[in-house]
């Protein structure tokens, strides 16, 4: 057998393999799929297929590649009818790789098919190392090939198998870059926690070796698996290394992307407020780029910035010469991402201008211009109709189906709305049919909200709760399909709730059935912005019913939607009643500002220094509290009393989160005096049992000096915090840590082999909506909710009973996040507590040692519920002489089991 290796051989091998490197830079997400040379094999000598193959590789060469893929299959064919299985194995592959550079995905399913075939046929026993190396190289064409049809999970499996072969055949490098599309496909496919697992062992296998291309795009990939996770400081580390390494090899398509990746993570961080940083790094990553689609890629970035962000003008100036770089791009999986990204674009584009010059928004004149410059709807149309036949020809179902879903889009703006459904169908049967979860859960709301322009209510709501019960199927996979279509909670998913509640509400006497279905939605709501603040589905949800829990406890769902606020309540005699409220957006929003700073007016920078507020501040309160009041209680007044409710159970939604309840006000009283009052983000996630009296015992730590952690945070001591803790102490049981003692160790191993079933911590802490910005301090160390919450969660395991009661009694949420309450909500329930008690602000110190001391003071001596319990300590303050302003008690919310 001849010995193929020869230089002409040697040198087209090497021009394929950084042809091949060329577009490992550039497929999305993560932008790669690992490198394939043909493999040279060795042949039985015979002119006619060492003729058809040279002819291959020089066709190959002048970019003739179907004619090439042809010459492969021949000479493959040759080779098989001679035995040499080895031989016509690698060229099947070769004609695979050839095929799908022409386009012809077909014939390159078929030849890639025909090598594994082949290389299968070996058994693994006999194998060489040259037959593991054929084998590798089969399934690295197939799973390219799986990749671009948009079969992520499938081409993961596939880059898996092949790294295994590459390892049995030595070739370690070759394993390293199936090993980086792995991680790469996983993404793809929306597992981005198995992709961190495999790029990030990967990662540390490389670090060892010199500097390479693959390292660089396996760091850029586990940034941007890191990104879309939540842990922006490591993405933007692995991001950073990225392009430190990518400017070392002079690669500056590589450069381009990490730059757009720091880009990404600049607009997650205020890129709304504040794009300016956001815009600047894709206009960095444009500038370097060499390659049309990396270039492309950050302008497309550029332009949905500058759409989410309000700025028209820029908008359409950025867009308008991206035609050119769009008709450049040659067929494959990212340049349809690209296409229809663009498309979706020109369409929010049109949307935008239409819709303000129907509100006539002013300045007129500048929408109307506006509007005449955009691309005509057949222009985006025909972009839209070519990605389609694009995706057809590579078979990209889930791309097919995206392109559908804008052209529908695209028929909605224009009101046509028979064509939009058709149309909107057809991508959600394509959708279906290849189990694409993520599009599905947007085309069945797409569809909802045309039928529902068609004046067919009942289909609408058909569509919207199949969108919703695919979007409970899949949670945390919806994350996202790729990069280029980027999952936003508040944008893509949140709606969708709410559409649908408003739908069920909508008529004047919803039934009994759509009133269930309704709080189911909201409950699902809630689940889901759980979900999306730990960016993992962590949380398992049962559906739980009230009278299972308490025969006197009432659960409102106030629900903010367009125009108006409804509230759905769930009575103790498990009848549910419901009523809207019109409201202006605008009064409403107001109304919950005026009351938040009246309550906390006279908020005292640091709980040493007592700010006692005048008397005088208290009516400033009374007319928000009141008109809250009116808009969520009154109403429901009859109901309540005819049910004999005594505890109220409030499932809040958006800025309702950051009013404390217990203030509002019926002209005579404030509710906490007549009902006690919990909060929760759903009875899903409740265990209902209630707290073990006979049983009760503390373990108690806090803060009373400035420790190390409180010292880099730039936060003072809390001196009555002493107190506070001897008071726990006269109470009940306790094991207490104090200042130096209670560091991260101590704290682990006390709540980890005490079985306490309460966990008091009088220690700064800060909530936010944002997983790495919610935190409490120890000594020693800054715990973030996940560490935190991962380490209450570990104890339960070893102690083998779980945390009743969390009390954080010196915490505040972030000031001006809407979203704050969601990290007091998160640590409540991912830390396993069935209840937190915790501070929207900080207290005054002796206030909250008062306030602390009858709290366990009623818990001790009587049988009452935990709500009743802080309901009796807060009334102890509000008729005190001191603390009676709201800012000393209402700061306390009970979340989770109120029993």
């Amino acid at each position: 057998m001849a010995h193929w290796f020869r230089s002409r051989q040697w040198r087209w091998g090497r021009r394929l393999l950084l042809a091949l490197m060329a577009l490992l830079l550039l497929v999305q997400p993560g932008m790669a799929t690992a490198p394939v040379t043909p493999v040279e094999p060795a042949l039985v000598q015979g002119t006619s297929p060492t003729t058809l193959e040279q002819q291959a590789r020089d066709l190959y060469d002048s970019g003739q590649f179907l004619a090439a893929a042809a010459h492969f299959q021949q000479a493959a064919t040759a080779y098989e009818a001679r035995g040499d299985i080895l031989g016509a194995a690698t060229l099947f592959t070769n004609a695979a790789l050839a095929a799908q550079q022409g386009g012809d995905w077909s014939l390159a399913q078929r030849t890639s098919t025909q090598a594994l075939v082949l290389v299968e046929s070996v058994a693994a026993e006999g194998r060489t190392a040259a037959d593991w190396l054929a084998l590798g190289s089969a399934l690295d064409v197939r799973s390219r090939l799986w990749f671009t049809q948009g079969e992520g999970e499938q081409a993961a499996l596939g880059w898996a198998d092949a790294a295994r072969a590459y390892q049995q055949a030595g070739a370690v490098k070759k394993a390293h870059t199936s090993r980086l599309s792995q991680g790469q496909a996983l993404q793809a496919a929306g597992f981005y926690r198995r992709s961190l697992e495999v790029l990030s062992r990967l990662r540390d296998e490389l670090a060892s070796q010199p500097d390479s291309l693959t390292a660089v795009i396996t760091r850029r990939t586990l940034g941007d698996a890191l990104r879309v996770t939540g842990d922006l400081t490591q993405a933007e580390q692995q991001l950073q290394a990225s392009l430190a390494m990518a400017q070392r090899l002079q690669l500056p398509d590589a450069v381009s992307l990490a730059q757009r990746g720091l880009g990404d993570i600049a607009k997650l961080r205020d890129g709304r407020s504040r794009p300016e940083a956001a815009l600047a790094a894709y206009e960095q990553a444009f500038a370097t780029a060499q390659s049309p689609l990396p270039q492309l890629q950050a302008r497309l970035q550029q332009l949905d910035l500058l759409i989410t962000s309000g700025q028209w003008l820029e908008a359409h100036r950025l867009g308008a010469p991206l035609w050119d770089l769009i008709e450049a791009l040659p067929p494959g999986r990212s340049s349809l991402y690209a296409r229809i990204d663009f498309g979706r674009h020109l369409v929010a584009l049109r949307q935008a201008t239409t819709q303000a010059l129907t509100q006539q928004q002013t300045p007129a004149p500048f929408w109307y211009v506006l509007n005449k410059k955009l691309p005509p709807t057949t222009e985006i149309a025909t972009l839209l109709l070519t990605t389609r036949q694009q995706a057809q020809t590579l078979g990209h179902a889930q791309a097919e189906a995206y392109a559908l879903g804008e052209l529908a889009a695209l028929y909605e703006q224009t009101q046509q709305w028979d064509i939009a459904a058709d149309l909107a169908q057809a991508a959600l049967v394509l959708a279906q049919s290849h189990n694409a979860a993520a599009v599905v859960y947007r085309l069945q709301s797409q569809l909802g909200r045309i039928q529902l322009a068609q004046g067919d209510r009942r289909a609408a709501i058909k569509a919207y709760s199949a969108s919703v019960d695919t979007l409970q199927a899949v949670r945390q996979d919806v994350v996202a399909v790729s990069s280029e279509a980027q999952y936003s909670f508040q944008q893509s998913v949140e709606p969708i709730y709410r559409e649908l509640v408003t739908l069920l509400l909508d008529s004047e006497e919803p039934s009994q059935a759509e009133l269930k279905q309704a709080r189911e939605v909201i409950e699902s709501l809630q689940l889901a912005e759980l979900d999306n603040f730990f960016r993992e589905a962590c949380l398992s949800a049962e559906t739980v019913e009230i009278d299972q829990l308490d025969t006197q406890a009432a659960v409102l769902y106030p629900i903010i939607l367009p125009n108006r606020l409804d509230v759905v309540i769930s009575l103790p005699d498990r009848q549910f009643t419901h009523f809207p409220v019109s409201i202006d957006p605008q009064a409403f929003q107001q109304t919950l500002e005026q009351l938040q700073q009246a309550v906390s007016d006279s908020r005292s920078d640091t709980r040493s220094v007592e700010v006692r507020p005048d008397p005088g501040a208290v009516p400033p309160l009374l007319p928000p509290a009141q008109q809250l009041y009116d808009w969520l209680i009154r109403p429901a007044e009859a109901a309540l009393e005819a049910a004999n409710t005594e505890t109220l159970v409030f499932v809040l939604d958006g800025r309702l989160r950051d009013v404390p309840m217990a203030v509002l006000h019926d002209g005579e009283q404030y509710l906490l005096e007549n009902y006690a009052i919990a909060l929760t983000p759903g009875l899903q996630l409740l265990d209902p049992r209630p707290l073990p009296h006979g049983d009760l015992s503390v373990i108690a730590a806090g803060l009373s000096q400035v420790g190390e952690a409180s010292a880099r945070e730039n936060l003072g001591g809390l001196p009555f915090v002493e107190q506070e803790v001897e008071t726990i102490q006269q109470y009940l049981p306790s094991n207490v840590l104090l200042n130096q003692d209670f560091n991260v160790n101590n704290f682990e191993t006390q709540v980890g082999t005490l079985p306490a079933p309460i966990v008091h911590l009088a220690t700064h802490g800060k909530f936010s909506s944002s997983l790495q910005d919610t935190y409490v301090l120890t000594w020693d160390d800054k715990l973030t909710a996940d560490e935190f919450s991962n380490l209450l969660l570990a104890s339960e395991l070893s102690r083998q009973r779980p945390v009743e009661l969390l009390v954080l009694s010196a915490c505040e949420t972030a000031a001006g996040d809407d979203r704050a309450v969601l990290g007091l909500a998160g640590i409540a329930i991912r830390s396993g507590a069935r209840s937190t008690l915790a501070t929207l602000w900080q207290v005054s110190d002796p206030a909250t040692a008062q306030l602390m001391g009858q709290f366990y003071q009623t818990l001790s001596q009587t049988q009452t519920t935990k709500a009743e319990a802080i309901r009796q300590a807060q009334l102890s303050l509000l008729h005190s002489g001191d603390y009676s302003h709201p800012y000393y008690w209402a700061a306390f919310v009970l979340v989770g089991n109120w029993l």
